[in-house]
């Protein structure tokens, strides 16, 4: 590792020695311009950047009828048995006043 970093073979062993075999603590500067152990000092940033498309295509042959497509798929006898929506609608308000008297 020594010779990679432009240094005698036996510097990093004489470095530890030195600090009589115990772990070596060393500053980014130092790593950086004394043991050249390093190319870069800095911190680093992650940046990450999130997208999302979609396509939607809808082949066929012919478009719908538009009768169809008003009515929301239901024929006009299924519609003429069932109740309207005014009629829930009363039905609903119905209950919320009851629920008030109640109370």
């Amino acid at each position: 590792m020594a010779e990679n970093v432009g240094q005698p073979r036996s510097y990093f062993r004489d470095l530890v020695r030195g600090r009589r075999n115990t772990d070596c603590y060393i500053t980014a500067s130092e790593a950086l311009h004394t043991h050249k152990l390093i190319t870069h000092m800095g911190i680093p940033r992650m940046r990450v950047v999130v997208g999302l498309s979609y396509i939607l295509d809808i082949t066929g042959e012919e478009p719908m009828d538009a009768a169809v497509v008003r009515g929301g798929g239901a024929s006009s006898a299924e519609s003429d048995d069932s109740e309207s929506d005014s009629d829930h609608e009363a039905a609903g308000a119905e209950k919320k006043r009851k629920h008030r008297a109640v109370e």
